[in-house]
């Protein structure tokens, strides 16, 4: 993903504008695999991306909204060629998020995917409470969610903010850093529920598939589908 300029989105929902950029921050995804059947004796990253936590209809339950080609890269072989992936399937799968809180990091590890949608590039995690070992990730988990309204539409050419998290370091060196980032950008192009944002001059950073965008008054859910 390294030197891409556009993003191709996908967007079905905007968050209610109580919760500003200041504010809000997204969280990074990792995608851990292990295949027994293959000698693996432990996890090893398969993928990583960007999310972002949304509240669910109970209290309970919140959201984590992420690329489901991060989520799940071998269902997208036209993405990840490799033919090792086709010993990989969801069961060999583990998920993780990443925030930080006060400047101290927070991971939390999530279950499988439990709903990727049909046609975009949109999966989703859920989030409940008993899950969370520590009371104080639950409260940080919920201080970074965001409500879900109907969607409204854009005017052609707003300036937009893309917000995700950065992969420094070689990818499987164990010496990886993830670095909280934002590019400006632009609305290009609408096409059905996808949008196009050009962020020129400024390059797409490995691991920021999956971040959300954010308007100047409140957030838009977005799922990043990078482009060559």
């Amino acid at each position: 993903m390294n030197g891409c300029r556009r993003y191709a989105l996908s967007s079905f929902i905007p968050s209610s504008n109580r919760i500003g950029e200041a504010t809000f921050k997204s969280v990074a995804h990792t995608c851990w695999f292990c295949v027994p059947e293959q000698q693996m004796k432990q996890y090893e990253i398969l993928a990583r991306g960007s999310g972002c936590i949304v509240r669910g209809k109970q209290d309970n339950l919140l959201w984590a909204l992420v690329s489901a080609h991060v989520a799940a890269p071998f269902l997208f072989r036209s993405y990840f060629p490799q033919e090792w992936l086709s010993m990989v399937n969801e069961q060999h799968c583990k998920h993780t998020l990443y925030g930080e809180n006060n400047d101290q990091p927070k991971i939390i590890e999530t279950g499988n995917i439990i709903w990727k949608h049909e046609l975009l590039d949109v999966a989703a995690f859920g989030l409940q409470r008993h899950n969370v070992s520590d009371e104080k990730e639950w409260e940080w988990l919920t201080s970074q969610a965001v409500e879900l309204e109907p969607l409204s539409e854009w005017s052609g050419k707003q300036s937009v903010v893309v917000q995700g998290w950065q992969v420094k370091g070689s990818v499987g060196s164990g010496q990886e850093k993830l670095v909280a980032c934002s590019l400006n950008g632009t609305i290009q192009v609408q096409q059905g529920i996808r949008y196009f944002i050009n962020t020129q001059p400024h390059i797409a950073y490995h691991g920021m598939c999956g971040g959300p965008i954010l308007l100047p008054q409140s957030i838009i859910i977005i799922i990043i589908i990078i482009l060559a």
